[in-house]
């Protein structure tokens, strides 16, 4: 008995495994034969069982269907679609990080230029991919702007109450400096943010660590100073003094006189061109004056109509914007004589000019009280404008694209400014002693806002204001002496000639095709011309000669060919012994 139980046990445990063995069979499938409505039968055999996997599988090789197990369920998506949607998604991130599209090489007939080309867009493309992968390992987010609480507005906070919410460190950036009766003052950062030049209008002058508070030197100059700005780095600085532009070292040493920028109102450097600039406050004919200082000569000076009363440099391509009396920004080049392009922005005097960072947008202040933002890209029109109560004097723009406003005795900032639904403002503060701003300018790679005033200067803390992620080989914060001496070299090595300024920042880094063919034709040129080295000769006379000489040939010629007399084959031996 127990042997027969156990065999019909063993029989019915069989008979339940392959009950269990066909029903997982068909739920494979109905999973593999989603699109397929024949394959739905319970009650198939084993060959047409596989007869259905076989034409599912080629259905699917056909169709080029890929299965992703989510849970229990199979979603089917192309496999073409699976490929390019990475690829375009990251061709997408990647033009971020590449200026301009890529050239083809392609088109190059000569094929060592076209090698050349070829390993230089290999090596861009390998640039971009690696600085998209480092942005993943970088802080992603907000850049730590102010969040306000419900119902409060970002605005109305003060320096104190921030101030208290900051780490020490911060707190320690965070000072005003009392200079009076030196004022009103300009200053001027490094591009890495660590050295501050400050310049009053009687002559004061000062160069400060401002981080630490290590002061270099400070001395009053018999003379006053209209403008100031740092050179390639904290070793030099320019001084637009009453007559001439003047460039000092670190220590307050007289390096050069440059009698060549007479009556200088606004200083500038182009920091990837080396060219130090300035614009006169002559009335009666004002000049922008361009100089090289790595070879120490004027490369362009261009008469202007009016005087310059706000001037700014485009980083992203070296074009000066300067806005004048009449509410017209003028862009400079040095290769032009006249504007390249000129906006009416304003119905009065222009106050302050500002440019983002990369390039495409830029910020007039004007003497009505009406802020203004332009799209430089194509249409140079003006896209919105914010209405302020007093008279601005001085604007800035941040890397982060926040927007400082000096507002009679306030400071007024607003985040993202490009964008059209921005209305309210993101701080507001109130000067020390209620002065009126000079100039306000952020710091590099520091959430701080240097304001100079009448009476002094002032570092306030603007959260979010500087992008935290910065580039070494482009501006070391921690950069020591040794370093700052390569990368002067550097500089110098990789220096951009001033003719290849143009108002198309993507410029740079394309190949002229044209340039190949005018070579050529200047070639020919060159060649059609005569020498003048050669000596002057009688082209009748050369005529004359060739044709005797042609004449005589032709005379032996039918001699031996037609002779007339009978001649010895000795003959002409016998004539030379008489």
């Amino acid at each position: 008995m127990s042997f027969n139980i156990g065999k019909k046990n063993n029989n019915n445990n069989n008979k339940n495994n392959n009950k269990q063995q066909q029903s997982e069979q068909k739920i494979k499938l109905e999973n593999d034969s989603i699109d397929n409505n024949d394959s739905n039968n319970n009650n198939e055999n084993i060959d047409n069982n596989t007869n259905t996997k076989t034409k599912v599988k080629k259905e699917n090789d056909e169709q080029q269907y890929t299965k992703e197990r989510t849970g229990a369920k199979l979603s089917f998506t192309p496999k073409e679609k699976v490929k390019k949607e990475p690829i375009e998604k990251a061709t997408a991130e990647i033009k971020k990080y590449t200026r301009g599209d890529f050239a083809n090489p392609n088109n190059i007939k000569n094929p060592v230029l076209q090698q050349r080309l070829k390993k230089y867009e290999k090596n861009r493309k390998e640039a971009a991919k690696k600085n998209l992968q480092s942005e993943l390992m970088l802080a992603e987010g907000s850049s730590g702007f102010i969040e306000a609480d419900k119902g409060e507005k970002t605005y109305k906070y003060k320096q104190h109450q921030i101030e208290e919410h900051v780490d020490l460190q911060t707190s320690a950036k965070m000072f005003e400096l009392v200079l009076t009766p030196n004022g009103p003052f300009e200053f001027d950062f490094t591009r890495n943010g660590k050295h501050l030049l400050i310049a009053g209008e009687s002559g004061y002058v000062a160069t400060v660590e401002w981080k630490r508070g290590k002061k270099f030197f400070e001395k009053h100059l018999q003379d006053s100073i209209r403008d100031a700005c740092f050179l390639h780095n904290e070793t030099m600085f320019a001084l637009a003094q009453k007559n001439f532009v003047y460039i000092y070292d670190n220590q307050g040493t007289q390096l050069h006189q440059l009698k060549s920028h007479p009556d200088p109102g606004h200083v500038a450097f182009l920091p990837y061109h080396f060219l130090l600039l300035s614009t006169s406050l002559n009335p009666h004919r004002s000049f922008i004056t361009y100089e090289d200082v790595s070879i120490g000569s004027v490369v362009a000076k261009h008469e202007m109509k009016s005087v310059a009363t706000a001037v700014t440099v485009n980083v992203a391509n070296g074009v000066v914007h300067s806005g004048d009396a009449a509410g017209v920004v003028s862009l400079w080049t040095p290769n032009t004589p006249n504007p390249v392009v000129k906006i009416l922005a304003h119905s009065g005097n222009v106050t302050g000019v500002a440019t983002s960072l990369s390039g495409n947008y830029m910020v007039t202040a004007g003497h009505e009280g009406v802020v203004k933002v332009f799209d430089l890209r194509n249409s140079f029109q003006e896209m919105h404008s914010y209405k302020l109560k007093g008279r601005p004097t001085s604007i800035s723009l941040s890397d982060t694209n926040v927007l400082a406003v000096a507002n009679g005795t306030h400071t007024v900032m607003w985040k993202n400014p490009f964008d059209t639904a921005v209305v309210e403002p993101y701080l507001n503060h109130r000067h020390y002693a209620n002065s009126t701003a000079k100039r306000v300018r952020f710091c590099p790679f520091e959430d701080f806002l240097g304001v100079s005033h009448e009476h002094g200067y002032s570092s306030w803390v603007v959260p979010g204001s500087a992008t935290a992620n910065f580039d070494s080989k482009e501006a070391d914060i921690y950069e020591t002496t040794k370093a700052r001496n390569e990368r002067e070299v550097r500089q110098l090595l990789e220096k951009i000639p001033h003719d290849m300024i143009h108002l198309n920042q993507d410029y740079l880094g394309k190949v002229d095709q044209k340039i190949s063919t005018e070579e050529k034709k200047f070639k020919r040129e060159i060649k059609a011309q005569p020498d003048a080295r050669r000596m002057k000769f009688d082209q009748s006379k050369r005529d004359r000669i060739t044709e005797t000489r042609l004449a005589a040939k032709h005379a032996r010629e039918d001699a031996i060919l037609n002779p007339t007399e009978q001649v010895d084959a000795l003959s002409r031996f016998t004539k030379k012994r008489k």
